[in-house]
């Protein structure tokens, strides 16, 4: 596969590429696409966990176990007691 890419992008692998920790661009280029797969599976699992919070959230409200609050005062005494 053969890729082109923007001047900035060009500079960051050179960049990458004159500390020696890299061999040749394809090596940068391939942490850089494992780092962007672990950020899409932490935000993945991030997501996730959000919508088991709002389900048992939902679940809380629907069987009665909720806290009405009203009004910002309410709102910040809620926060205090946490």
């Amino acid at each position: 596969m053969r890729i082109s890419l923007k001047p900035d992008l060009e500079a960051i692998i050179a960049e990458k590429l004159e500390t020696g920790r890299y061999t040749d661009a394809e090596a940068v280029l391939s942490d850089a696409l494992h780092l962007l797969q672990d950020m899409d599976e932490a935000a993945r699992q991030k997501l996730e966990h959000l919508r088991q919070a709002l389900r048992q959230g939902d679940a809380d409200f629907a069987s009665g176990n909720a806290t009405a609050i009203n009004g910002d005062a309410a709102l910040q005494d809620f926060f205090a007691r946490l």
